[in-house]
């Protein structure tokens, strides 16, 4: 396809500069009113003469691929779109119960896993939290993360050792 457009754009320039040497060589009158129309017969034959010997076929299979590599090119992009999508939805609800638990839970660690919504969105659906924490403060901070992530009870996991 390159050589193709390659060996067009040689032809029509070629033609270009000879014809505009052949009008400008030309004296004034009749004579140069018929080497223009000669010459603009000749660029029109530079400009259509390379699609006589154009391979219809072999065009249509380089759009084929062209278009198979696009529809790659954006299906991988979805799906990379969609990992970052999760990771921060999960970065931002474990910062948040973090947050929330403040400096009474010091050594809290929050992961929090996200599901794909039948909707189409991302949500967080469990916490695992570990580290040291009262049972006060425990039962407080499950409160705030099933209240204001919806996460409940029985999809969050406590445990007291830091993994």
């Amino acid at each position: 396809m390159t050589q193709f457009l390659h060996g067009w754009l040689y032809a029509v320039t070629g033609a270009a500069i000879v014809c505009a040497l052949a009008v400008a060589l030309t004296p004034e009158g009749r004579p140069r009113k018929i080497t223009a129309m000669v010459c603009g017969l000749a660029m029109l034959a530079a400009l259509i003469s390379p699609f006589k010997t154009f391979d219809v076929t072999s065009y249509a299979s380089a759009l084929k691929k062209y278009e198979d590599q696009a529809d790659d090119i954006a299906s991988g992009a979805s799906k990379k779109n969609d990992r970052l999508s999760r990771t921060i939805i999960e970065e931002r609800c474990a910062a948040y119960i973090l947050d929330k638990a403040g400096s009474q839970a010091a050594g809290l660690k929050a992961d929090v896993t996200a599901k794909w919504n039948t909707e189409g969105y991302w949500y967080p659906y469990e916490a695992r939290l570990s580290g040291s924490c009262g049972e006060a403060e425990k039962e407080k901070l499950a409160g705030i993360i099933e209240a204001d992530l919806g996460i409940p009870a029985e999809r969050q996991y406590w445990s007291d050792t830091d993994d």
